[in-house]
């Protein structure tokens, strides 16, 4: 059986790639990464349906069951439309529950040309120099980052860096060698190519430069595969939304997910990507 939403596709299409176990069953499908069991959404159950409440003993014990070493509990559901009340029983049993919103560009939409920027240069992070311009991005202006969260935005970045060997590309923005902002984007599947974390600091956010990440991203994509259809995954809050919207991207459902630590565990809550997203 088919995975509906768009998000859901491209995210098991990516991490499917990457090594994690896909296992289709009728009302569910699991997902399972044998060296990384306590990776929250490397280690999860997409419902083919709402749960009821009635339904959550059920669904909880076939997470049991199939993730047996997870010492958390991370549920998605595949629905195309998105409704964030759908979650509701999730939250009544006391799961942590997020909403994002999906667009899409098929590959007729004419995304516009970037206006002109003399000092902007885009081209695709190369090098160890590079990639640790994207953790320094990351960290902001903060002089002495907290040691726990740097080294998450370094596994990220190198989780990142590995999905250049899938197709992928993470395009940078510099001012001469100063990187001001990134995008990645990724093939996800035949026809689908998943953008990922665009990410440019507060004072520089505008149209320009995020609308110039965009356009190389999609002209890298469409170079290989000129049916693609682009797909974006973001916090409903997320700066970029607007604009990606303004630019000619089309609302597709959202993403629902909802997440709670097992008994006894000792790990702590890793956010995703607010702009994949």
């Amino acid at each position: 059986m088919d995975v509906v939403s768009l998000a859901w596709r491209t995210d098991l299409a990516l991490l499917a790639a990457r090594g994690s176990e896909v296992e289709h069953h009728p009302t569910f499908v699991v997902v399972r990464t044998p060296d990384a069991p306590q990776r929250r959404w490397g280690n999860f159950l997409l419902l083919r349906r709402r749960p009821l409440t009635r339904d959550l003993p059920l669904v909880r014990a076939a997470f049991a069951h199939h993730l047996p070493e997870a010492r958390h509990e991370a549920f998605g559901l595949d629905d195309p439309t998105g409704d964030p009340a759908d979650l509701a029983p999730f939250r009544g049993a006391g799961f942590t529950t997020s909403s994002a919103v999906v667009l899409v560009a098929g590959p007729d939409t004419p995304l516009p040309r970037p206006a002109a920027a003399t000092a902007l240069h885009l081209r695709p992070l190369l090098d160890d120099a590079d990639w640790e311009q994207r953790v320094r991005l990351s960290v902001g202006s903060s002089l002495r980052p907290d040691p726990v969260h740097l080294e998450y935005l370094r596994a990220r970045a190198a989780e990142e860096r590995a999905m250049v060997d899938l197709g992928g590309a993470w395009f940078g923005a510099f001012d001469e060698e100063c990187l001001l902002g990134v995008l990645g984007v990724v093939p996800a599947a035949p026809g689908l190519a998943r953008l990922h974390g665009v990410e440019v600091p507060r004072r520089l956010r505008g149209r320009t430069l995020e609308q110039a990440l965009l356009h190389a991203a999609a002209a890298h994509v469409r170079a290989g595969d000129g049916s693609a259809t682009l797909v974006a995954v973001a916090d409903p809050h997320h700066p970029s939304v607007e604009l990606w919207r303004s630019l000619g991207f089309a609302d597709a459902g959202r993403r629902l997910q909802a997440e709670r630590d097992g008994l006894g565990a000792q790990r702590p809550s890793q956010a995703r990507n607010a702009a994949e997203s």
